[in-house]
């Protein structure tokens, strides 16, 4: 399964060019394989920013979220396991302190995934740790 991270599923969603090209390909072959998923704060995320008119998702956040997960996206629920994760990539691994990107981050570590991130901060870390796959949304 790839999950896509809020800025990825918001770029993919408005056609931004700055997901790259291979990626574009990787997570369309994914969408029609039925592996793709986002983690539940992805919407949370995506429905602060809606709210705060940061971005434009052209309709309210829940219609947004059904239309996704009518499309085959898998929502991947926050368990207390992933909790605890998020909490120790921080404490014992170096990753940075955003909670949103640690929950994140664990759910990749959770589900076995390859995260779908632009985000140079969890690239950095992943490469470094190799604790979870990841892949370069701007390629």
């Amino acid at each position: 399964m790839i999950l896509l991270d809020t800025n990825v599923l918001l770029r993919m969603t408005a056609g931004d060019p700055k997901i790259g090209k291979r990626a574009r390909q990787v997570i369309d072959d994914a969408i029609h394989a039925q592996g793709i998923g986002v983690p539940t704060i992805v919407f949370l995320e995506a429905a602060r920013l809606h709210w705060d008119n940061r971005v434009d998702l052209g309709m309210p956040p829940e219609e947004w979220r059904h239309a996704h997960i009518r499309r085959g996206v898998a929502e991947v629920h926050l368990t207390g396991r992933i909790a605890v994760q998020a909490a120790d990539l921080h404490a014992r691994h170096g990753f940075h302190r955003d909670p949103g990107d640690q929950i994140i981050a664990a759910t990749a570590i959770a589900e076995r995934s390859t995260l779908a991130t632009t985000d140079e901060r969890i690239l950095k870390w992943a490469r470094i740790t190799q604790a979870i796959a990841v892949l370069d949304a701007t390629e």
